[in-house]
């Protein structure tokens, strides 16, 4: 009966951080050459985000939860150059 109210809870509390943070299949809607308002209507506002005005590019990062049921969130960048998305996906 413990280990099914362990599992129970482990459950909840995953699925809650999914709820917080969303998950990574938000990423799917993102499209290379996207704009960055385009990208924050899908992503809404990163956690972080970097510049680099020698190469343009600017940085965002997102948390997000790889699966629904996945026990913390990862870090997720998307890139732009110029203005328009030229990576995105998992940050290493």
């Amino acid at each position: 009966m413990k280990r099914i109210v362990l599992a129970l809870a482990c459950f909840a509390l995953t699925g809650c951080q999914a709820m917080m943070y969303g998950t990574a299949s938000d990423l799917n809607d993102l499209r290379i050459g996207m704009s960055k308002s385009e990208v924050l209507a899908v992503m809404g506002t990163p956690m972080l985000s970097e510049a680099n005005a020698d190469t343009n590019e600017e940085i965002l990062i997102y948390k997000r939860m790889r699966h629904v049921i996945t026990w913390g969130p990862k870090p997720y960048h998307v890139t732009l150059r110029g203005g328009k998305v030229v990576s995105y996906g998992e940050q290493k």
